[in-house]
């Protein structure tokens, strides 16, 4: 998968889980993840990633991570992708993610 895809990805949907975390409240119990999807497993996994920095959600990462690695993602991708939520997700929230 190239830089630009996933930049494009993540652009795409970290910043509405972002502005939807000010507006809307995931109820107690609730799973935050996407869980059907047409996107491919590791897209999604992508997305749930994203998701979860943008939220601020350490304990759903490690998992979102964990996800994406058993998709096929790759240790040099996953360091672009934690770079490239810097510019979205902001330094603290992206730092906690590397």
């Amino acid at each position: 998968m190239k830089a630009a895809t996933t930049f494009a990805l993540l652009a795409a949907l970290a910043l509405p889980c972002a502005a939807q975390e000010a507006t809307t409240a995931t109820p107690p119990g609730e799973s935050t993840t996407m869980t059907e999807s047409a996107l491919n497993p590791l897209d999604t996994a992508l997305a749930n990633i994203g998701a979860a920095v943008a939220r601020g959600e350490q304990d759903k990462l490690a998992d979102a991570f964990a996800e994406a690695f058993d998709a096929g993602l790759t240790l040099e991708q996953a360091k672009e992708i934690v770079g490239q939520l810097y510019a979205y997700c902001g330094f603290p929230r992206a730092l906690n993610a590397a």
